[in-house]
């Protein structure tokens, strides 16, 4: 049996400590106080009437619906969640294609786009990383007859 263990620095007292665990914050010496600073939290945000209870009734700020509070982390009424969540996913993915990648834009003659869209589909490639691997395949060539 693996037992490995992971060495952590505590975000209290800043000693470093070994536990088995993936994601540590507290050494075994700071883990009360830690929790004892939640709960006062948490009690003083009840007070303040900070805190959902799941199962209470909640107005949805998108859309004005009132929802019964399933979870705590939830924000939104069913509907206006998968569209939040929709538009979270479509954003982090344009995000990322910013990041990541460059926009070339090329005209191709009227219905060569279907016909290039198949053969990649026929390769098991999508048309851009097919396009991609064409030119580099050519500049390969290119370069092999040069010499």
């Amino acid at each position: 049996m693996n037992t490995k263990l992971n060495v952590f620095v505590c975000q209290i007292c800043g000693n470093e400590f070994q536990t088995k665990a993936n994601h540590a914050k507290f050494c075994p010496n700071c883990r009360l106080q830690a929790q004892l600073e939640r709960n006062k939290t948490h009690q003083h945000n009840a007070l303040m009437g900070k805190t959902k209870t799941v199962g209470s009734e909640q107005t949805c700020p998108i859309c004005g619906k009132n929802y019964i509070l399933i979870k705590g982390s939830q924000k939104y009424c069913a509907d206006c969640q998968k569209k939040q969540a929709i538009k979270s996913s479509v954003k982090s993915v344009s995000e990322y294609n910013k990041q990541n990648y460059e926009r070339v834009v090329f005209h191709v003659p009227k219905g060569s786009k279907q016909k290039l869209r198949e053969f990649a589909n026929e390769q098991q490639m999508s048309l851009s990383a097919f396009v991609c691997k064409a030119i580099e395949i050519y500049a390969k060539e290119v370069k092999n007859n040069k010499n």
